[in-house]
């Protein structure tokens, strides 16, 4: 597990397009890696983790943001983004307590 004011990156693909937003965490001590996929058009989140190959699928949650209102964040948080096409490409490194999903 990381520890309080442990450090990672992760890489958020923002397709305003398709709706969705993906997440990638990489693997880290004590955490497996996962991509989770929130999908505004049909209201899911998935979550796979590839090393354990399995996936988790659920209602998305209302009040995660939607792929125009996150990279407005974005910008205002002074996140670096790329933007590809319709695609945004966002990398950050999240501190503090993480919450990982797994056996």
């Amino acid at each position: 597990m990381i520890k309080d004011g442990g450090v990672f990156d992760q890489n958020v693909t923002i397709n305003v397009a398709e709706q969705t937003v993906t997440f990638y965490v990489p693997l880290r001590e004590g955490a497996d890696e996962a991509n989770v996929v929130h999908d505004f058009r049909k209201n899911l989140e998935i979550i796979s983790l590839p090393e354990k190959k399995v996936c988790f699928i659920s209602q998305l949650n209302s009040d995660f943001p939607r792929p125009v209102e996150l990279i407005d964040s974005f910008r205002k948080a002074k996140i670096r983004i790329m933007f590809i096409d319709a695609i945004v490409l966002a990398q950050f490194a999240i501190q503090g307590k993480c919450v990982t999903f797994g056996a």
